[in-house]
């Protein structure tokens, strides 16, 4: 869940700097937003596949 609030946020953030003409700094949130996203969705591949099981 701290994945996709962080994604989110640097997302904004990116959206923001865009608009403020800053594309650099724009690039480097939207870099952190898809990293953000892409773990999020590793995550949620690994506990799909650990549904059901016991350690």
């Amino acid at each position: 869940m701290q994945n996709k609030k962080s994604a989110n946020f640097h997302y904004a953030q990116s959206k923001e700097a865009g608009s403020l003409g800053d594309t650099i700094k724009a690039q480097k949130h939207m870099k952190q937003a898809q990293h953000y996203y892409q773990c999020q969705k590793e995550n949620l591949l690994k506990a799909q596949e650990h549904q059901g099981k016991s350690f």
